[in-house]
């Protein structure tokens, strides 16, 4: 069953609340969405650890079924105009939240219990209130050069309006029948031509974005790569120390 789902950058407007049948579900990213919320049946992903709905700047809330997921132990969210739990609970960090949740629904908080289902719980218990420097420069950049890619488009066509209405009173205001097809023609040509130019200019737009996506998408990859060998680096020190003491030990004993 799936265990891991990344749904991030997808313009996605609102989670299916059928992810609740998933339930062997431990990881869900869908940050850079334009969610304003998040189903109440994640609640029913009980192993559901790691949750990032980070840059959806119109989450304000969880709903309190999620207090039945109570293996969650990371959430990355904007917390700033969040409501409930309110902000004060939300800087306090995933155990405050989830009791928050518990306690308006009535039930007991047990985050012990629920990670001693898991495969292998996370020791670390953190709360993300806003994005990290490289997240937030990344999608204010991915916004502008829509924006702007918005911007020039809505230019572009205001422009060739006024200019084939230009062209179009001039043509009809020739007595020349021969003038009057010659503007035509040009006004179709260089119509032709604007239409060709904009569509280079597009595609040069879309070709620099998804270049900047791939950039993005490797730097992520060689921080994972990177934090990959750190864990397993203290875990080699891990080893290496109690393997030292282990031999302390036995010199003590001899």
């Amino acid at each position: 069953s799936l265990r891991e789902l990344n749904v991030s950058l997808n313009k996605l407007k609102r989670l299916p609340a059928t992810l609740g049948r998933l339930t062997n579900l431990v990881r869900l990213e869908a940050q850079s969405n334009d969610l304003d919320g998040v189903p109440g049946t994640l609640g029913q992903c009980k192993q559901l650890s790691y949750l990032d709905v980070s840059d959806n700047y119109e989450i304000v809330g969880f709903p309190r079924d999620i207090a039945h997921a109570q293996s969650l132990q990371v959430i990355k969210v904007r917390h700033e105009r969040f409501g409930f739990p309110p902000k004060s609970i939300m800087v306090e960090g995933v155990p405050a939240i989830m009791k928050f949740l518990c306690d308006s629904c009535n039930i007991p908080y047990n985050p012990s219990a629920a990670a001693a289902e898991l495969p292998s719980a996370s020791p670390t218990v953190k709360i993300y209130p806003s994005l990290s420097q490289e997240d937030s420069t990344t999608a204010d950049a991915l916004k502008k050069l829509s924006a702007e890619r918005d911007r020039r488009q809505s230019e572009n066509v205001a422009l060739e309006q006024q200019t084939l209405a230009a062209q179009e009173q001039q043509a009809l205001m020739s007595s020349s029948s021969s003038r009057k097809m010659e503007l035509l023609k040009r006004v179709a040509e260089e119509q032709a031509a604007r239409d060709a130019e904009l569509a280079v200019v597009q595609q040069r737009r879309e070709s620099d974005q998804q270049k900047l996506l791939q950039t993005v998408q490797q730097e992520e990859k060689s921080f994972s790569a990177a934090v990959a060998q750190i864990m397993r680096e203290a875990d080699r020190n891990r080893d290496e120390d109690v393997r030292k003491a282990l031999e302390q030990d036995k010199l003590m004993l001899e």
